[in-house]
């Protein structure tokens, strides 16, 4: 696929993430990088006093990082993956050059296309796991009656970053905007940034895909979830 590449997040430490990336996207001929995630240990800043926040600065400098490389590069649009990504490859090809028709047409510079739904979280009792179903089904009805016609959701960010189409003018902007060293994750980040007003000089448009086309893969273990 042409002006496309492909930018996935993996840290040094987790080379099983880094096999069932390579496994995945060897099958499709769009081509790809790994980018090397940042460890915390990496981080060094007086804004930043816990494990948790060094964690979550480390993760934003990568996405950071993921841009930049992007932008060094003749591709007019990457996707941006963290390491612990599904791919439904049997038209994931097809479905990537329809969407990027789609932006290209609605002149979209960052497209969220893997997110975090209400029902990925398997604790809690039967009732629990059940609400969180419903609560899913509710969201997305609610979407698709306010704008019926449309694949995406314009200025909606949905929690999770583990895939996202973007730009260049995207990713310029994306990295002037992103407060490494602030307590906010990358989604939350993410999520205010969507909200940016159009006279901001750093503005560009953002949406989300209104199907999840990359979801988590729930067989890793997050490697921040659980530290303080």
């Amino acid at each position: 696929m042409k002006n496309l590449g492909i930018y996935y997040i993996n840290l040094d430490a987790r080379a099983d993430k880094d096999k069932a990336a390579r496994d995945q996207l060897s099958t499709l001929s769009i081509p790809f990088k790994r980018i090397r995630a940042v460890p915390d240990k990496e981080i060094s800043s007086p804004r930043v006093d816990y494990r948790y926040s060094h964690l979550i600065s480390a993760v934003k400098q990568s996405h950071v990082n993921a841009c930049l490389e992007f932008l060094e590069s003749k591709n007019d649009f990457a996707l941006i993956l963290e390491d612990d990504f599904k791919l439904d490859l049997s038209k994931f090809e097809e479905n990537i050059s329809d969407i990027i028709d789609s932006m290209k047409h609605k002149t979209i510079n960052f497209l969220q296309i893997g997110y975090l739904e209400f029902n990925d979280t398997k604790s809690g009792t039967h009732l629990e796991r059940i609400a969180r179903i419903l609560l899913e089904k509710l969201f997305r009805f609610y979407f698709f009656v306010k704008n019926p016609l449309s694949d995406v959701v314009p200025r909606n960010i949905r929690w999770g970053a583990q895939a996202y189409l973007i730009d260049k003018r995207g990713a310029e902007c994306l990295v002037n905007l992103i407060d490494i060293y602030h307590q906010n994750p990358m989604d939350l980040e993410l999520r205010i940034i969507s909200k940016n007003s159009e006279a901001n000089e750093n503005y560009f448009r953002m949406a989300r895909l209104k199907r999840n086309l990359v979801p988590q893969d729930s067989n890793f273990k997050s490697d921040i979830q659980g530290v303080y």
